[in-house]
């Protein structure tokens, strides 16, 4: 496995992994964090009679692990918070050293499974760990994507060979700016766009003067360029923009 698969629910808050599962069981069955992460997926059945794993489904131990130690948990925690029932679902969080307030159980369903899933969940901590591990970092970023989508046949000051390519391939900050536009976002009034890229190079600052590219641009045929000037930089986080000064 590579463990590069996140289970997340927008609606309800939550995220996990089968590593983040593994870690809440390892300890109880005296098994390292990856051992029990490989028994997670896959055919690996939990026997309860004779507390061993296995890998073909019994009598006593009828489901796969996924569905016994992920599934089955997040079923008991959903079905008791939909329906109010309290009186389970109380032990059944006491069973997980969660405990809540009063005032929690007075909240309405949506509300209250965000809480017990963020306690449970332990926030977003799972998916900031998935991409640490399997995101490359900017620089081995550049240099797999110019790998895998760039010719340098087209233009031609960006051979290969050329000073240019290399500073785009370490995603040098004091190289030429370059910028990937992949997406342009309309603004309420459709009179404007927001323009959604990624830096392949350089460095990018407010009121900086730069030349926008089209697709027909050439060295030799100029036609598809304009020259325009970068009116503010944000960071795009949902439905907010959160704006980056300097």
């Amino acid at each position: 496995m590579l463990g590069n698969v996140a289970f997340s629910s927008g609606k309800y808050g939550f995220v996990f992994t089968l590593k983040s599962f593994a870690q809440k069981y390892s300890s109880q069955f005296k098994l390292k964090n990856d051992v029990f992460y490989n028994l997670l997926w896959g055919d690996f059945y939990f026997s309860r009679k004779s507390n061993k794993f296995q890998k073909a489904s019994s009598k006593d131990a009828p489901y796969r692990t996924f569905v016994d130690f992920v599934l089955e948990p997040l079923y008991k925690i959903l079905s008791s918070v939909v329906s109010y029932d309290f009186d389970q679902l109380s032990p059944i969080l006491a069973q997980m050293n969660i405990f809540l307030r009063r005032e929690d159980y007075r909240l309405d369903s949506k509300q209250l499974l965000k809480i017990v899933a963020m306690e449970y969940f332990k926030g977003t901590n799972s998916l900031v760990d998935l991409m640490v591990e399997h995101f490359p970092n900017p620089s081995q970023a550049n240099a797999q994507k110019l790998a895998r989508n760039y010719s340098g046949k087209k233009v031609l000051f960006l051979r290969q060979d050329t000073e240019i390519f290399k500073t785009l391939q370490k995603c040098d900050p004091q190289g030429p700016l370059l910028i990937n536009i992949v997406k342009l976002f309309n603004r309420e009034n459709c009179n404007l766009f927001d323009a959604f890229g990624r830096i392949l190079s350089g460095t990018v600052h407010k009121n900086q003067t730069v030349k926008v590219l089209g697709e027909n641009y050439t060295l030799q045929d100029e036609e598809d360029m304009a020259i325009k000037s970068v009116k503010g930089l944000f960071v795009l986080q949902g439905r907010y923009r959160v704006e980056v000064r300097f």
